[in-house]
């Protein structure tokens, strides 16, 4: 059994359509994994500090609509391609849609790409992320789904240097893009598993723990590690800090500067459901990839149960969650770019607690009876049988994705 990741949060316009229409009566014919035991929300999201992250990230977003009409409208459905969208609701000043045929949410209009910079860069929210005192909070849970996220990536990290007597180097790198933290990093040097590209990182940079630290593309521009504003606590040479080593890692700023083929792996962990363009973002990553290398991506779904439950008073707020693609919006957008998926798994933990927790918050919800009676008359046993029937059924929110790039 593979160990689980947990339901975190952490959120397209290019304007494609022609991705393939995904139909109601086909079954998602890919692997999946199903994950047991107890995971506390509390232990995800401590309370304290996640609602001071969800406020500033709130925050941060409301201040771009004060900016003015500066924004950009998607053509249609940023998973699917479809053209024909409804409106869901408004969150926080944004208005979020949903696309009938492959059932996913998008925010639009969404801010533009100099706007995103703030935002990721400069906004109070990137400045609290950027805190040590959140990074000291979250460090425990996020060394401990890194250490998870090691032994998922082992498998295809090892299977690339054993096919072949050149080295795990050779075989082309392995690129996690922004990241929030090291601690993957570490746990895959202590593998063995060879060059890592670490792209836009998303945490304070010490230059001197990035071995090397800089990247130099085919177009031959140099880039330097290193924290955006040149400030902000060091992770330390030795021992770790509240985000881990860098040692014999290379920093790049953008997907855009690495050679085509020139990666085995690439991972997006949290990270398409932010993006202002999750298309192009995947085409990037295709081309970085050699034939056969792979993608592992986890995202939040609008497929999962608490998300159409709860709908407009889901855990979901711009600019974190402004992507957020059906099961079928994904495997429709990827093969769409010549992926092959391999796995799609929901194996959240979380998606009764989140329910009962915003039930409680709002008791004035029309939540059906059902759900009410669940959440209030059965106990531990049920629940844990009901979310394990939303993990084998992809009806949880937090999805977990293998692709292959095809040739």
């Amino acid at each position: 059994m593979i160990p689980p990741d947990s339901s975190a949060t952490e959120g397209t316009p290019d304007g494609e359509v022609g991705a393939k229409k995904p139909q109601a009566e086909k079954e998602v014919a890919v692997r999946q994994v199903v994950v047991h035991g107890l995971l506390d929300e509390c232990d995800v999201r401590p309370p304290v500090v996640f609602g001071q992250l969800v406020d500033a990230c709130v925050a941060s977003a409301e201040c771009l609509l004060h900016e003015g009409p500066e924004s950009r409208t998607l053509d249609g459905c940023p998973a699917c391609g479809e053209s024909r969208v409804d409106e869901a609701f408004r969150r926080h000043g944004y208005t979020y849609l949903h696309c009938p045929s492959c059932w996913s949410l998008f925010a639009s209009p969404r801010p533009t790409g100099r706007q995103y910079r703030w935002y990721l860069e400069d906004s109070p929210a990137a400045q609290f992320r950027r805190s040590t005192a959140y990074l000291r909070e979250i460090e425990p849970r996020a060394r401990e789904l890194a250490a998870h996220r090691a032994v998922w990536l082992s498998e295809f990290v090892g299977a690339a240097k054993s096919s072949t007597s050149e080295s795990a180097g050779e075989n082309g790198a392995i690129v996690q893009i922004e990241p929030r933290a090291g601690f993957l990093a570490e746990e895959l040097a202590a593998m063995g598993a060879g060059e890592q590209v670490l792209v836009s990182p998303r945490f304070p940079l010490d230059p001197e723990s990035a071995g090397g630290s800089k990247t130099t593309s085919g177009n031959g521009r140099e880039h330097a590690g290193g924290n955006r504003n040149g400030s902000g606590p060091g992770n330390g040479s030795q021992g770790g800090g509240p985000t881990g080593t860098l040692a014999g890692c290379r920093i790049c700023p953008a997907l855009e500067e690495l050679d085509d083929e020139s990666c085995q792996l690439s991972t997006a962990f949290e990270t398409l459901e932010y993006q202002a363009d999750p298309s192009g973002m995947l085409r990037q990553v295709h081309r970085v990839l050699r034939a056969g290398g792979h993608l592992m991506l986890t995202t939040r779904s609008a497929s999962g149960f608490d998300i159409q439950t709860l709908w407009q008073h889901a855990d979901i707020f711009p600019l974190e969650h402004i992507n957020l693609f059906s099961v079928e919006g994904m495997q429709a957008r990827l093969q769409s770019l010549g992926f092959e998926v391999l796995e799609i798994s929901t194996p959240g933990m979380l998606d009764l607690q989140v329910v009962r927790r915003v039930a409680r918050q709002h008791p004035e919800l029309p939540l059906p009876r059902f759900f009410r009676y669940l959440l209030e008359h059965r106990g531990l046993s049920a629940a844990d049988s009901f979310q394990e029937f939303l993990q084998q059924q992809r009806l949880s929110s937090y999805m977990r994705v293998l692709a292959k790039k095809k040739g």
